[in-house]
């Protein structure tokens, strides 16, 4: 997730990405950026907070027999864009396109291109140039 990071912050997108996992200090270093919020292993309930506000959530879980965070996402409206596990009930919970996204493989392109056509969607309903 840190090539998509990079991704983001050499893009034209406007984001503000709170990274809620540990990352090294030459990561951290790295992708120093205004728009990247560093907050590690955080209590549940500050998470939940952020999850409410935010628009989406990056799931790159590698394995997830119960996805719980993905339950949690949907019932805040947040969207899921998710890896995509054969063996999870994440494909059970999302409808790709519809109420998330499931990326195969991880592939950090489909992740970028899931969240620049997302971003584009949203600020065209905000600014009521929806077509």
């Amino acid at each position: 997730m840190r090539s998509l990071a990079e991704k983001l912050i050499h893009s034209p997108l406007k984001f503000h990405l709170n990274w809620c996992l540990s990352v090294s200090e030459t990561w951290q270093e790295r992708l120093q950026d205004p728009r990247i919020s560093f907050r590690g292993n955080i209590p549940r309930d500050e998470f939940l907070q952020l999850l409410e506000k935010a628009d989406a959530i990056i799931i790159p879980t590698l394995l997830d027999t119960g996805p719980m965070l993905v339950v949690e996402a949907l019932s805040t409206g947040t969207i899921p864009i998710c890896n995509l596990l054969k063996r999870s009930a994440i494909p059970d919970l999302i409808e790709n396109g519809k109420n998330g996204f499931l990326i195969p493989n991880n592939k950090i392109d489909l992740y970028f291109r899931v969240i620049a056509v997302s971003y584009t969607h949203l600020r065209a309903h905000e600014t009521g140039a929806y077509l």
